[in-house]
């Protein structure tokens, strides 16, 4: 082995002729790899650190149960031939090792649902995006966005405020690993003063019994009629917006140019992004299909995203700087939400919501494996329903 330095430029043969060099060298640096002269690999190591990455990245690839590892390509075989993004496949690995089987239930439920999506841009960005601004998956593949509206009429019985009592406590309970919304009563005490009880209270002088917890959510989130509100969009109003209703558009109508911030199709944002009465006076929380994600800019702090369709399932709360109030919610929480969509070769809910998804012709992808996916995927839903 020969070493040589001079100030900051090292220089290391070894005997076998492999040479490394670095011109960034400091004391310390010069002391590990003196410490190292008998270990090649940790050599390496010190002087490429994203060798090192790349081989314990394989390392755990190998040990995995999940991902295959082929050249430098990673793949969910069980799911379809796609390119899995590094960053995605750690996250899966991260699970797998801390045994989290909520959220690596998660996470292969949203790569099935994202390797449905035909922009290869979308598939590659998606998840870096959904981590960079602290986005969170469902156990279903679906995950949560923000967005605002206006009011486009009051219900006669889910006025604003029993809305989003009714919404909140729904999410909040059917979320918990803790808890469930069946067996909660909503009381009215005074005016426009709700809380949520146990079955067995009973009322006092002054309580309104409302309704089952379960009942309410279930009436607001399927009723067509004049008895909920109705929500629309800011910039348009020509959308109606109902919780529990699939909001969609044509995506060939959506501007799918991942570079352009902000231009025609859905729009759906991060928490951080969003402040009240920025386009709408009304907060939704809201779950997107990663297949239906259309545009995922990738300028550096822009926490919004173009869509072709969105699920509004509750209305959010800001706080007094006008900021969303965060649940604490976390990738793997409990969802059902897409028993609404049903998977029979294309993934529709109501009829009048105008909602379909078809499985793209992507020669990466085996149609009968992603339908056996999905079928699993909706039994597992219906199976705890």
């Amino acid at each position: 082995m020969n070493l040589f330095r001079l100030h900051n430029h090292l220089v290391l043969t070894l005997d076998d002729g492999t040479q490394f060099k670095t011109e960034n060298c400091t004391d310390e640096f010069e002391a590990q790899v003196v410490a190292s002269r008998y270990d090649k690999e940790a050599l390496i190591a010190l002087f490429n650190p994203t060798y090192a990455a790349a081989k314990s990245l394989a390392d755990r690839i190998a040990k995995s149960k999940v991902l295959t590892l082929e050249g430098v390509s990673i793949y969910i075989k069980s799911i379809s031939q796609l390119t899995v993004p590094q960053d995605f496949a750690e996250k899966i690995i991260d699970a797998e090792e801390a045994g989290d089987q909520d959220k690596l239930t998660a996470y292969l439920n949203f790569w099935t649902l994202l390797s449905l999506n035909p922009d290869s841009r979308v598939r590659n960005n998606l998840f870096w995006f959904l981590n960079k601004y602290g986005m969170v998956i469902g156990k279903s593949g679906l995950f949560v966005g923000y967005r605002n509206a206006d009011i486009y009429s009051e219900g006669s019985m889910f006025n604003q405020n029993l809305t989003r009592f009714v919404t909140q406590k729904y999410w909040e309970k059917k979320t918990s690993s803790l808890d469930t919304p069946e067996g909660y009563i909503v009381i009215m005490r005074g005016n426009d003063n709700f809380f949520v009880t146990g079955e067995d209270y009973e009322l006092e002088e002054d309580d309104v019994y409302i309704g089952e917890l379960v009942d309410l959510y279930t009436m607001l989130t399927s009723d067509a009629s004049d008895k909920t509100t109705v929500y629309t969009d800011h910039h348009s109003h020509k959308f109606q917006i109902r919780l529990g209703h699939v909001v969609s558009m044509p995506r060939e109508k959506c501007d799918s140019v991942q570079e352009h911030s902000c231009s025609s199709g859905l729009h759906v944002a991060n928490l951080g992004w969003l402040t009240k009465n920025y386009f709408g006076t009304v907060g939704m929380k809201v779950l997107v299909n990663p297949a239906d994600v259309v545009a995922v800019p990738p300028i550096d702090d822009y926490g919004k995203m173009r869509v072709c369709a969105y699920y509004p399932i509750s209305i959010i709360n800001y706080d007094s700087n006008g900021h969303i109030v965060d649940d604490g919610v976390e990738s793997g929480f409990e969802d059902d939400f897409i028993q609404k969509i049903c998977y029979t070769g294309t993934v529709n809910n109501e009829d009048n919501d105008n909602y379909r998804l078809d499985i793209p012709e992507i020669s990466e992808i085996d149609k009968a494996k992603v339908y056996d996916r999905l079928k699993e995927l909706a039994a597992s839903i219906q199976r705890k329903v």
